[in-house]
């Protein structure tokens, strides 16, 4: 004899099931996407990027990423002036997966800049750079 489920357990399995996909993919996104690190490069009161200890940070969060177990693919430096915004998007791999982690944060003003990154800045915009170590 087979059972029959009602309408309302149905409804009731479809909605704990999209509920724990909800969750599972908002996990994986804070997992992955704007860790908190503390970048020295920044100072977060003046909103002052030393762009000469960017290469440091960056260093650090490989570190920290691989102590985790990922291997470390590249990373892209993005300069928007018009948003006032500096990103730092790293890419990795782990158990054949790969996935990004971006580290964003507000920027209105920059110091030790390269003058062909400052005059990119000013004619563009925005730059974006590949960083290789």
């Amino acid at each position: 004899m087979e059972i029959q489920e009602s309408l309302s357990e149905k409804v009731a399995k479809l909605f704990g099931t999209i509920e724990k996909g909800a969750k599972d993919i908002k996990e994986a996104i804070q997992e992955n996407s704007n860790e908190s690190y503390d970048l020295k490069s920044i100072n977060k009161k003046e909103k002052l990027l030393d762009f000469s200890r960017i290469e440091d940070d960056v260093k650090k969060i490989y570190k920290d990423l691989q102590k985790k177990g990922d291997t470390v693919l590249g990373s892209h430096l993005i300069l928007d002036d018009t948003n006032n915004l500096m990103e730092i998007n790293i890419y990795t791999q782990k158990n054949g997966e790969t996935s990004q982690t971006s580290i964003k944060a507000e920027v209105q003003r920059i110091t030790n800049i390269p003058s062909h990154v400052r005059d990119e800045l000013k004619n563009s915009g925005r730059v974006e750079l590949n960083l290789k170590f």
